[in-house]
């Protein structure tokens, strides 16, 4: 890694650049990082650098990410904001995860009567569906 001070400041503080492209705009390879420069005094720090897991994903999928936020993680109050069954923002976030590259448990946790009664209100499930999977969490 090579930092080299420059002297010089920069006045454009104020205004936000444009963001970076995550993939190359000739044959949509990876791209890196190589150079980052202080917009306090114009310092540049040059080597290889990865984006963050985060900056990698698609402009919807970060909006996704930034709703979960806003809703401190709850998925009813994400699923309000977004307009959809309570399943279906599940199911994105589901996505996100896989996106990120987490890990899922072993064995997923056992599906709530919240997530049952949500299902059939949306038509996604049957009725009889719904009774054995309440049947099958009762045990």
């Amino acid at each position: 890694m090579t930092v080299e001070p420059s002297g010089r400041r920069d006045t454009s503080l104020g205004s936000r650049p444009p963001e970076s492209p995550r993939a190359c705009p000739s044959c949509q390879g990876e791209v890196r990082v190589t150079t980052l420069t202080c917009a306090g005094c114009g310092t540049r720090i040059e080597g290889r650098f990865s984006l963050c897991r985060f900056c990698q994903l698609d402009e919807s999928t970060r909006a996704l990410l930034e709703g979960f936020l806003r809703a401190r993680g709850n998925i009813r109050e994400l699923q309000r904001e977004l307009g959809v069954s309570y399943p279906t923002a599940r199911a994105r976030l589901e996505q996100l995860w896989d996106q990120l590259g987490y890990q899922k448990p072993d064995g997923d946790p056992p599906e709530s009567a919240e997530d049952i009664v949500a299902q059939l209100k949306s038509g996604e499930i049957g009725i009889e569906e719904a009774e054995s999977r309440l049947r099958q969490r009762r045990g």
